[in-house]
């Protein structure tokens, strides 16, 4: 989508802006800057996708030990995220900044900020500059509030015009604690946890009305505290694909170790053990040098290590939260009313009386009336209103296929991967950030380890 809109800036690059439009230019330009230090939590990792085979789930029950299911399939059914080398260097992108509309012939105006971003990590690097307002066209998402939906592999962004607010969210860190690392031995123990967390977003706009009204003097129908809120939820699971991981099984009083491919973590529970039956020679899968990956200081650079990756699927929420000002009445009736009545007579002591009579039949036309006075006066307050649901994503226009998660293999993808993959460290205690032990690397979903031979083993399995 973000491309769909970059297309159009760049149609538009020779449109001249219309005089009326310099005032309003400056006055945002004033704020960029400001704006600047959130586009650093804004822009976060991307990656690309990887084949995978087959796929090993655990359930927790039976605690502790579990059960384990291994299904080997055709592929991950449009998943993508994650895995292939990318290209170092670095290249520009557009995030918006601003919009409002135009007239019947331009539209609508929009601004973008223009940053260098890393190729590998999608992580800002600098600032470039920014653009004129340009005509853009709103891209409206059914049910939800966006005029303006941008995703990718930083995370969200949406206006809506209709409440003149914008919000945005940035995909969380997924976190997969590993040991050891960044090197294990063929059939050594080698455990993994992943941690999962959400991450909300959130833009206000503090008073709006459309009449003149202030909040010291409001007007029946201006609003206020108007709250748009984003939340990215994780299902719980994060999918790791490594070549030649596998899972041990025990035949006849041995150990052996079985390639899976691909295993499915799910969250909040303790480290799994896994392995690998061969080393990461080129023979066996094995890819770059150690020496050619930043951060990889600890193995020796003419070591091959396995490249593979790892990125877990989040739901994407919207809430709308705010509060009108309205007249109501605390009573049963705030304004006198003319009740129709028959011209009748009625005896007052001695006396006749003439009288109009309103006990008569509903709908029947009256030749007299009474007059009723209110029973209260009009009260006003501030009224709470919420409305919110999740933004599939069957409803993005233009999603990039890297952040599509198929998870049941229907060609629909049914959540967002989050490629923002963080590699901690754990001790033997199964402990993260320990003076001894404590380190974090990230690729942008990308995974490399290494894998030796075990002492005193020459070969291995199928390689003489």
């Amino acid at each position: 989508m973000r491309w769909k809109f970059l297309t159009k800036v760049v149609a538009q690059l020779a449109t001249k802006v219309v005089a009326k439009l310099a005032t309003k230019v400056v006055a945002k330009l004033a704020t960029i800057v400001l704006l600047l230090a959130l586009l650093f939590m804004f822009l976060a990792p991307g990656a690309a996708s990887a084949d995978e085979n087959c796929t090993t789930t655990w359930s927790s029950d039976p605690f502790p030990n579990g059960t384990t299911t291994t299904t080997c399939t055709g592929g991950e059914g449009g998943g993508g995220g994650g895995g292939e080398a990318c290209t170092p260097g670095e290249h520009l992108e557009y995030l918006l900044f601003d919009m409002f509309p135009g007239n019947s012939s331009t539209g609508w105006w929009c601004i973008w900020i223009i940053n260098s971003v890393d190729n590998c990590t999608g992580r800002l690097l600098s600032y470039v500059g920014h653009t004129p307002y340009l005509a853009c066209q709103p891209q409206t998402q059914p049910n939800n509030p966006c005029d303006i939906f941008i995703i990718d592999g930083g995370g969200v962004h949406c206006g809506s015009s209709e409440w003149h607010v914008q919000a945005q969210v940035t995909f969380p860190e997924v976190f997969l604690d590993v040991r050891p690392y960044p090197a294990s031995l063929v059939r050594w123990p080698t455990a993994m946890r992943t941690q999962l967390q959400p991450n909300s977003g959130s833009g206000t706009l503090a008073y709006y009305s459309s009449s003149g009204g202030l909040s010291s003097s409001p007007h029946v129908g201006d609003l206020a505290n108007i709250t748009l809120t984003l939340t990215l939820q994780p299902t719980g699971t994060t999918y790791v694909h490594i070549p030649q991981i596998g899972v041990y099984e025990t035949r006849g009083g041995s150990a052996y170790c079985i390639s899976v491919n691909r295993i499915i973590l799910a969250g909040g529970i303790p480290p799994k053990k896994f392995c690998w039956e061969v080393p990461s020679h080129p023979a066996a899968g094995g890819g770059p040098l150690a020496g050619t990956i930043s951060g990889f200081d600890e193995l020796p650079a003419d070591m091959p290590v396995f490249v593979g990756s790892a990125h877990a699927p989040y739901h994407l929420f919207w809430n709308l939260s705010y509060q009108q000002y309205v007249r109501y009445c605390p009573c049963g009736s705030c304004e006198g009313s003319d009740v129709p009545g028959i011209n009748s007579w009625k005896l007052n002591g001695r006396r006749w009386e003439p009288f109009c009579d309103t006990n008569i039949p509903s709908g029947a036309t009256g030749n007299c009336s009474v007059s009723v006075p209110a029973e209260c006066n009009y009260d006003y307050k501030w009224e709470p209103h919420s409305q919110g649901g999740e933004i599939l994503p069957s409803q993005v226009q233009g999603l990039p296929a890297s952040l599509a998660a198929d998870l049941d293999g229907n060609g629909t993808p049914d959540a967002y991967w989050d490629n923002n993959l963080t590699l901690r460290r754990m001790d033997d205690y199964d402990h993260v950030g320990t003076s001894a032990w404590g380190r974090s690397w990230n690729w942008g979903g990308t995974i490399y380890w290494g894998v030796r031979e075990g002492q005193g083993q020459i070969g291995w399995p199928g390689v003489p």
